[in-house]
């Protein structure tokens, strides 16, 4: 139902004016829902990219064959320097071995000489070493009392055959010689000289350890195979 201009108590001519204004701003309206529907359809549906913008994207997101080959020179260099470290510091902690046995052979031979006034060979003064079947070192002692027969030792060294031997299991079973200046294992009423030798890196040098009754020789290898 329209309402008259005596319904809203305004004259014909103000009326007139009203209805126009009413019209005016009807019409802004409709067109600013019209264009804010527009952006919203817009947004919600974005335009595809063509097959041809796509592939010119994918080609940009690559690396080239320079970029490629600068990275893989770099890795050759880091490689030159970190790998001949890495074996440097794995040969000092095979070291390890030998220092560690060596002093235990130490502190058994001081026993065995407390109580018989002699020093021994490994089945006299009961040492063996940790782990069977893993020790990289062949280790060395004098003879003592049992002649080196018993289940630590038994195999025999140097020219006389006055030492006894527990042999290297790793990486083969074997004996390796100990080139030290020490010369060869002793044991006597006097004192003891133990030695320990493996080769670490496969080639001609052995590296050497050895200890005495004064506990001398754990501060450096003799000859050093990892420096070689």
């Amino acid at each position: 139902m329209k309402s008259s201009p005596k319904c809203l108590g305004l004259s014909a001519g103000y009326a007139g004016t009203v209805k126009r204004l009413l019209s005016w701003h009807g019409a802004c309206l409709y067109v600013a829902c019209r264009q804010y529907g527009r952006a919203e359809h817009h947004d919600a549906f974005p335009k595809r990219k063509s097959s041809s913008q796509m592939v010119t994207e994918a080609k940009q997101a690559g690396f080239t064959l320079i970029e490629l080959m600068v990275v893989v020179v770099i890795v050759g260099i880091l490689a030159a320097f970190a790998i001949p470290n890495f074996l440097r510091y794995r040969a000092q902690a095979m070291q390890a071995e030998a220092r560690t046995n060596l002093a235990g052979i130490f502190v058994g031979e001081m026993s065995f000489f407390t109580e018989r006034k002699e020093f021994g060979n490994f089945t006299d003064i009961g040492f063996a070493v940790a782990g069977p079947g893993t020790n990289r070192y062949t280790y060395r002692t004098g003879l003592g009392l049992g002649a080196g027969l018993g289940p630590n030792g038994g195999n025999l060294c140097g020219s006389a055959g006055n030492c006894d031997t527990i042999q290297s299991e790793v990486p083969a079973a074997g004996a390796i010689s100990f080139t030290g200046s020490v010369g060869i294992a002793t044991t006597s009423s006097a004192g003891f000289t133990a030695t320990a030798a493996a080769d670490l890196d496969g080639d001609s040098t052995h590296d050497g350890w050895y200890v005495n009754d004064s506990k001398q020789g754990l501060s450096a290898a003799d000859p050093n195979d990892v420096s070689s």
